[in-house]
């Protein structure tokens, strides 16, 4: 009994002022988009593979916190378990229109959803609280993504054609806005020692299986994909934080990100007391909102050469 008080910890609460919300969006998504979309580097290669992932990833995550939707009974939790599910349908719903202009260029780019689908419907043949432990742990690293995101933004908002780097920016501010969302509802319904064991278990399987797709995905994205690596060569002085590409450093530099300078963010999960908001990063989410209007799609005007 004593054990299990030591997992009941209070975790800490929502930012102020962070809602947690859907918002109307259009990207323009019209079939103007190319493939090669990041101007400084092919480091959009890797972001194609991750997208194709997300919109089988979006209706897991759905199904699995829906499955407890009626146990939650504390109404500030249910108000955030409904904006949640909102703004995961919305992502969805815009990696789908992205990703049907991204096959026209590379068919084989389905082979990843594909996989994507394959996982996620094994994973269903689980229970139900460890299918939730998944959603928290992919919900980790997508927080971890949007971190990495907006410590490069200003590049990254600077390089990108304007309508799939809108797109990311506010996909990655959801997350940031929603990342403890799943994890406050696993603990409802879940929590305490043996909770904490699945959720650390389903952190190892997520990373094999995450790491897998992601490989195979950018495997795909670049070895079927004919076209320019990267736009053109950049000119002038370069934003800190990018790498040119040359000799492979750009992937250095992206694993680096990804990889090592994000292990420790990775590694918290692993505490008995963690939460999500034990790293408050909501300053992102206030500076990309002063940026636009009232949080809404902001024009990010990038250097960018659409001819």
């Amino acid at each position: 009994m004593m054990i299990e008080k030591l997992f009941k910890r209070v975790y800490p609460q929502q930012p102020a002022g962070l809602a947690i919300r859907p918002r109307k969006v259009d990207f323009g998504l019209d079939g103007a988009v190319p493939y090669n979309w990041y101007k400084e580097s092919s480091v959009f290669l890797f972001l194609n593979a991750v997208t194709m992932l997300l919109p089988v990833g979006e209706r897991f995550f759905i199904n699995s916190v829906m499955y407890y939707k009626n146990r939650i009974t504390e109404p500030v939790l249910q108000a955030q378990l409904s904006g949640f599910i909102a703004q995961e349908a919305a992502h969805g719903k815009q990696h789908e229109l992205l990703n049907r202009l991204l096959l026209k260029d590379n068919p084989k780019l389905i082979v990843i959803e594909k996989i994507a689908k394959w996982l996620l419907d094994s994973g269903k043949l689980f229970p139900a609280s460890f299918q939730l432990a998944i959603t928290c742990a992919l919900e980790h690293f997508t927080a971890s993504f949007a971190n990495i995101l907006f410590e490069n933004h200003a590049a990254f908002s600077r390089f990108s054609h304007p309508a799939v780097g809108e797109l990311w920016a506010w996909h990655a501010v959801e997350e940031l806005e929603h990342k403890a969302v799943c994890f406050d509802v696993y603990q409802a319904v879940a929590g305490g020692v043996l909770g904490y064991f699945e959720r650390c278990l389903a952190m190892l399987v997520v990373t094999l299986m995450f790491s897998i797709a992601v490989s195979i995905g950018l495997f795909i994205s670049i070895i079927f994909y004919k076209g320019p690596k990267n736009i053109v060569e950049h000119q002038g002085k370069r934003p800190d934080k990018v790498v040119k590409a040359e000799n492979g450093n750009e992937w250095l530099w992206l694993a680096f990100n990804v990889v090592l300078r994000n292990i420790g963010y990775y590694l918290v999960y692993f505490r008995p007391f963690f939460h999500p908001w034990d790293c408050d990063n909501s300053h992102f989410v206030t500076a990309w909102k002063a940026a636009g209007s009232a949080g809404e799609v902001k024009n990010f005007e990038p250097e960018f050469d659409q001819q």
